[in-house]
């Protein structure tokens, strides 16, 4: 399982974000974007996809479906997993 594992000091912060094109997805109950805790990107992408919507999970695995940056360090000790979740419920 990718999340509540110890990570290596310093953790990291990923923003990931869905590429949204609203002329094509008129979903509703989906997320948007989300900030984790990882050690790296693949295991930022996989907590995401385990938090999804009806969006699906290969959009958070998918790097032409959604972005994922470094937006800050944790503080030592800390777990992979989510922090934030902008969720769009319809």
């Amino acid at each position: 399982m990718a999340t509540k594992e110890k990570l290596p000091h310093p953790p990291i912060l990923w923003l990931l974000k869905r590429v949204f094109d609203p002329g094509k997805d008129l979903r509703v109950d989906v997320t948007d974007g989300l900030v984790v805790c990882a050690a790296s990107s693949r295991q930022a992408r996989d907590i995401a996809s385990e938090h999804r919507g009806e969006e699906g999970s290969e959009v958070w695995l998918d790097y032409k479906q959604s972005t994922c940056e470094i937006i800050g360090m944790g503080q030592s000790g800390s777990k992979a997993g989510l922090i934030l979740q902008d969720y769009h419920h319809g």
